[in-house]
């Protein structure tokens, strides 16, 4: 999906079908072409490795699903701006 359309932010649930949000997060950031995609990474039980892996990836947010906010969201879309100049 991330080569057949143009993303300008990903919204990341940590708990995936096929892995973990925090592993993919950390592929993105070792791909050039996606590395300075902003990603938001969410879980309902955010544990110490999946933040250690989310800081790795330069994840620009960390949230619990309880306090996941469209402020958040807007954060993120701004600091997209500032790592695409």
């Amino acid at each position: 999906m991330l080569e057949a359309y143009e993303f300008h932010m990903i919204l990341l649930n940590n708990n995936l079908p096929d892995g973990m949000g925090a592993d993919f997060a950390l592929e993105l950031a070792n791909n050039p072409k996606h590395r300075k995609k902003p990603v938001v990474l969410f879980s309902d039980w955010p544990s110490p490795f999946m933040w250690d892996k989310a800081r790795q990836a330069g994840v620009c947010f960390v949230l619990t699903k309880s306090v996941f906010h469209l402020d958040h969201v807007q954060k993120a879309m701004d600091q997209a701006k500032l790592r695409l100049h």
